[in-house]
């Protein structure tokens, strides 16, 4: 009866620990990699409504605080698990993660004025990680083709993109490793979109630079700076990023 009365629990509420415990029962019996991503990824979507209905009934700080840390935890455990996933057996769930990234950051985006004390703050941190979610899946997608995709490194999102030129696995009888650098190199444009996705809003924006572990930001009121990288995934952005510190959780670094 417990479990059933906490499916429609929010952050502070007595059922709340209930619910968040049923809901890593689930994970547990989750045995497939990429379906246990997906659900990280729904629990942090969930948790997101659950502010948007906090913040309609003008709740504390510290239920909006909850359900941010719970938020970010299954956000980058979701985006571990699936680009882990993705770069080993199936690149066409990048896209899906990008899109899924961006349509968060920006709900999170339009919640944040709404937020009470420092669960606003915080929220600044929550959206720059979906906005880094977002940049290693373009990342990772973009190199679909390529002879290397990841670099052989990691971090807490999963594997980083490799930065070498994009060789593709092309025959070459004059050639004894049988591959030869590819002239076309992938472009955000050339990424495929799942079907019934929709496009974030045209807003203004700032790029998140691809192969670097630390964000790049900006303080209200100030235009952010173009990036004098490789051209990285446009991040819409309802509202300028304030500089953040890390790390970004507790125990979790980017280096």
């Amino acid at each position: 009866m417990s479990v059933l009365l906490s499916r429609d629990a929010l952050p502070g509420d007595p059922l709340y620990g209930i619910k968040r415990t049923t809901e890593s029962a689930s994970l547990g019996l989750t045995f497939d990699d990429q379906d246990r991503a997906l659900k990280h990824l729904e629990f942090a979507a969930s948790r997101v409504t659950e502010m948007e209905t906090l913040a309609d009934r003008s709740s504390t700080p510290e239920a909006q605080l909850t359900a941010l840390s719970d938020l970010d935890a299954d956000a980058v455990e979701g985006a571990r698990q699936l680009t882990t996933y993705a770069t080993s057996s199936d690149e066409t769930a990048l896209p899906a993660l990008r899109d899924w990234a961006l349509a968060q950051y920006v709900k999170i985006g339009t919640l944040r004025p709404r937020l009470p004390g420092d669960a606003g703050a915080h929220a600044d941190t929550t959206m720059w990680l979906l906005a880094s979610i977002a940049q290693r899946a373009h990342d990772l997608a973009a190199r679909a083709g390529c002879d290397a995709v990841t670099s052989g490194s990691s971090d807490p999102l999963g594997p980083l993109p490799a930065k070498d030129e994009c060789a593709a696995a092309v025959t070459d009888p004059n050639s004894s490793s049988g591959r030869q650098p590819s002239s076309v190199q992938p472009t955000p444009s050339g990424l495929p979109t799942p079907s019934g996705s929709v496009a974030p809003p045209v807003q203004p924006t700032q790029s998140v630079a691809p192969g670097t572990s630390n964000p790049q930001t900006s303080k209200p009121g100030t235009s952010p700076q173009p990036s004098t990288g490789k051209p990285g995934i446009t991040i819409p952005l309802p509202l300028p990023l304030p500089s953040i510190s890390l790390p970004l959780l507790p125990g979790i670094s980017f280096g």
